[in-house]
């Protein structure tokens, strides 16, 4: 409706400018079309013929104005489907979506395991280069030094943070639909339109399930995974300051020790 007002406003105000202009020009503009009539009218009809071509053969025109020759209930309205066909598909889109939700879920915790796996492997390099650089310098008389509680803790935690990221990164196996083996099946098989949707509908069930314990897998694994990276993290740096002729104070290891605990029960709980 909106677009026949401004078609119908348009075209007034483009007649009101042609008479507006034939008033004040009128001799000047008898004298043009006197002389190149038969140029103007070559030109009107080209135009006029390429702006029907191009009319018709636009697809949406083209499909509007054959259905006006068809019947209006054909065209217009919807074919005529029970009530449970419309809940059946409203059911089959929620659980579209919630597949298409559970993939990004699993796609967040795998970009966090890979992210963790990267860090965990620039502090062990970190670890490594750090300690050859005391021995090198004589700060740490001789490898026997290296093996401080802390420090071997700190390591085998980023150790098993970093293999922990890698078992979840490789752990992540969902269903996002149906398989080349699925479509065929369909294909070769003669199912109804209720027993295909009844199928399908049983798979979708099949594979939420599926994914949800792939998700909750996965959600324990990267848990662990940062929670042994902070663990190796605090432990590798009182490692560290404990090769340092300063002595590391028990306030500073009590406090270490007492937020590891509380980070560990929050995150276990949560």
């Amino acid at each position: 409706m909106r677009q026949r007002l401004f078609l119908v406003f348009t075209l007034t105000v483009l007649g009101w400018l042609l008479w507006v202009l034939n008033q004040r020009f009128h001799a000047a503009v008898r004298r043009a079309v006197e002389r190149y009539a038969l140029f103007i009218f070559v030109a009107v009809g080209g135009l006029l013929a390429v702006g029907l071509v191009v009319f018709w053969y636009s697809e949406r025109v083209q499909d509007r104005v054959l259905g006006l020759f068809e019947d209006d209930d054909e065209s217009l309205s919807p074919p005529a489907r029970p009530a449970s066909w419309y809940v059946r598909d409203s059911v089959r889109r929620e659980a579209r979506e919630t597949i298409d939700q559970q993939i990004a879920w699993v796609n967040g915790i795998d970009d966090k395991a890979m992210r963790t796996l990267r860090f965990n492997v620039l502090i062990l390099g970190g670890v490594v280069s750090g300690v050859s650089i005391l021995l090198d310098r004589g700060i740490i008389d001789g490898v026997e030094e290296v093996t401080d509680p802390f420090l071997l803790m700190g390591v085998l935690a980023l150790v098993g943070s970093t293999s922990l990221a890698a078992l979840t990164y490789t752990a992540s196996s969902m269903k996002v639909g149906m398989s080349s083996n699925d479509i065929e099946s369909v294909h070769q098989s003669d199912l109804s339109d209720e027993e295909y949707t009844h199928k399908l509908m049983t798979s979708y069930r099949r594979w939420i399930q599926q994914n949800r314990r792939t998700i909750a897998l996965n959600s324990d694994l990267v848990t662990l995974t940062i929670l042994l990276l902070v663990y190796g993290t605090v432990f590798t740096v009182l490692g560290i300051l404990s090769l340092l002729p300063t002595a590391v104070g028990d306030s500073l290891i009590i406090g270490s020790t007492f937020s590891l605990a509380l980070m560990t029960l929050v995150a276990l709980w949560y």
